[in-house]
């Protein structure tokens, strides 16, 4: 089986009808973001504005998930 159908039949056996853990579950959706930006934030000290995210701006996110290992400055 080809790596793209392999990925296809993936996707389809965890979204078959009446998976409490569909990916376009909002509150799940939410739930996961701030889970990771949580984590990030602890990990790296840095913080995102008080705001919506899609009020953020792009230079905004690219500093706060910017790998700190990548940075010519430690945090």
């Amino acid at each position: 089986m080809r790596s793209a159908e392999r990925s296809l039949t993936t996707v389809q056996r965890f979204d078959q009808p009446g998976d409490r853990h569909r990916a376009d579950d909002p509150a799940r959706t939410a739930h996961l973001a701030l889970s990771l930006i949580t984590v990030w934030s602890i990990r790296t000290g840095r913080r995102l504005r008080a705001a919506p995210i899609s009020d953020l701006t792009a230079a905004e996110l690219e500093t706060f998930w910017a790998d700190p290992l990548m940075d010519d400055e430690p945090p």
